[in-house]
């Protein structure tokens, strides 16, 4: 009962929605790719997210300037 109760405050919680569950048998093995797996999807979440934002941008941003550049050197020369 405990442990569907912290399951469930874990998938809940948005802030730790993306973890993967605690492993349901405690040997060293599980507790390692438990630990993996949280680094992983840690990382993922709080780097992943922003990088993969800032290249979206700098992807628009580059449109722009290959857009509207033709269109400046038009209207200015």
């Amino acid at each position: 009962p405990d442990r569907e109760r912290l399951y469930r405050t874990l998938r809940e919680h948005p802030r730790l929605a993306h973890l993967p569950p605690p492993p349901a048998t405690l040997t060293l093995r599980t507790w390692l790719v438990f630990m993996a797996e949280t680094v992983a999807a840690s990382m993922l979440h709080w780097i992943g997210k922003p990088l993969l934002l800032w290249w979206a941008g700098l992807l628009v941003l580059w449109a722009l300037v290959e857009v509207l550049t033709p269109i400046l050197y038009r209207f200015l020369l």
